[in-house]
């Protein structure tokens, strides 16, 4: 049997997943490391060629098939769900990302996966107005009922920035907008703070 830990990431290759399993790697070692990468496509493996000797296994966003998920999550010592989707359009709806979310976090609980970590929103309340926030709400409110009395974790950004600009998508549309023209249109009094935070510091 393997000695190694064994953790699973929600988009382990990609945009915050991918920083959240190089904290792993320097906590772990790339050698001492599993990372079960639920996906719903195949990406080229950035942290193989980053931590030679890492063990990254590609697991399918198998929705349809619960037992699919909990076999994915089966013998992980944690789970980081960042699994979201940021418009409610014609490919897939809020709701059924929420049913997909709750999926995942009842697969984590039936493989008996002791800690769990979710990322939400700084301003996640259920009778927020705006769809993307509330759904944050919903789902933190059922990761509470289905892990009570068990280990898991909430983190709340705000606004996440990262080292490159493809990273750092909301802060440089804010800058092109105080560069290009005279004024900046603040929504309500602008009154509230908006405090990013860097990916890294997030994932870790």
């Amino acid at each position: 049997m393997s000695s190694k830990k064994i953790f699973a990431v929600t988009g382990a290759l990609s945009y915050s997943g991918k920083y959240i399993s190089e904290f792993l790697v320097k906590k772990y070692g790339a050698e001492n490391l599993i990372i079960r990468n639920f996906t719903s496509h195949a990406r080229h493996n950035v942290l193989s060629d980053k931590f030679p000797g890492i063990t990254v296994e590609n697991c399918p966003y198998d929705f349809d098939n619960p037992s699919s998920l909990t076999k994915s999550l089966e013998g992980v010592e944690g789970f980081a769900c960042t699994y979201w989707v940021r418009f409610d359009d014609y490919k897939i709806s809020r709701q059924t990302v929420i049913n997909n979310a709750k999926k995942l976090i009842d697969a984590a609980k039936e493989a008996g996966v002791r800690r769990v970590a979710y990322a939400s929103h700084t301003k996640a309340t259920i009778d927020s107005e705006i769809p993307y926030i509330q759904g944050k709400a919903l789902l933190e409110e059922y990761l509470r009922e289905t892990y009570e009395g068990k280990n898991y974790g909430i983190i709340r950004p705000c606004g996440i920035f990262g080292d490159t600009p493809q990273e750092s998508i909301l802060v440089n549309n804010l800058a092109w907008l105080l560069r290009t023209f005279p004024f900046f249109i603040l929504p309500g009094n602008g009154q509230y703070p908006f405090h990013f935070v860097h990916v890294r510091d997030f994932a870790d």
